[in-house]
């Protein structure tokens, strides 16, 4: 890794790591106020016929204890922050299918694809990887992204609120050039295309706070 590049990862590694050590807001937020979006991404996964996930930076793990409890086969990974740690021990079903590492190790990467599971969960995570090509080489056959529309901070003046890459639809779909685009949710799952063309998800990108893009291999397509 370049030293730039590295540079950078480490200081959003450190930023995510103060967000889950030291800012209430951030996580009461991913600890109590987003597991109805956890649950619909479960119902979603189930209509897949998925049986077997990770979660890839599963923060307090809620979404991996929810996915266990209705059956399937959920792992989560993240940093070994102990604030983390700590209630990914307290779970029920969920506490012994923990990783910790970075999704930037090639060591991880390799252990992840060793797992040979169905499904890769972002949510709220991409913007924090900075080489996607490490999630390529897994060759999951799908991957669930959850991100924030680039497009529409922008034109709401909020353009500084992240200082780290956000990714739109279309820019998803030449970063994963082995998938296609199965389907596309706008922020509460109140409207779904299948099978969204390039200006569907432009479409998206500019009405929308946030999406939710579903990929398939095009193996499995």
């Amino acid at each position: 890794m370049k030293s730039s590049q590295k540079s950078k990862t480490n200081y959003i590694r450190n930023k995510y790591i103060n967000l889950f050590s030291f800012d209430a807001n951030f996580q009461r937020a991913y600890l109590y106020e987003r597991n109805e979006l956890y649950s619909k991404i479960v119902e979603t996964i189930e209509g897949l016929k998925i049986s077997s996930l990770i979660d890839i930076g599963c923060a307090y793990g809620n979404l991996v204890e929810i996915a266990n409890k209705r059956g399937l086969n959920a792992y989560g990974i993240d940093f070994p922050i102990i604030n983390l740690k700590k209630y990914h021990e307290q779970s029920a079903l969920s506490k012994e299918k923990y990783l910790y590492g970075s999704i930037e190790d090639k060591k991880t990467i390799k252990k992840i694809k060793e797992m040979n599971v169905d499904c890769l969960c972002l949510i709220d995570t991409l913007r924090f990887i900075k080489n996607i090509k490490n999630i390529n080489e897994i060759s999951a056959k799908f991957i669930i992204i959850k991100e924030v529309s680039n497009n529409y901070l922008m034109r709401c003046k909020r353009k500084n609120q992240f200082d780290y890459r956000l990714y739109s639809p279309s820019e998803i779909i030449k970063e994963f050039m082995n998938y296609k685009p199965l389907s596309i949710y706008c922020s509460k799952f109140i409207l779904k295309v299948n099978k969204p063309t390039n200006f569907i998800l432009r479409i998206f990108n500019f009405l929308f706070p946030t999406y939710i893009i579903i990929l398939k291999s095009k193996n499995d397509f």
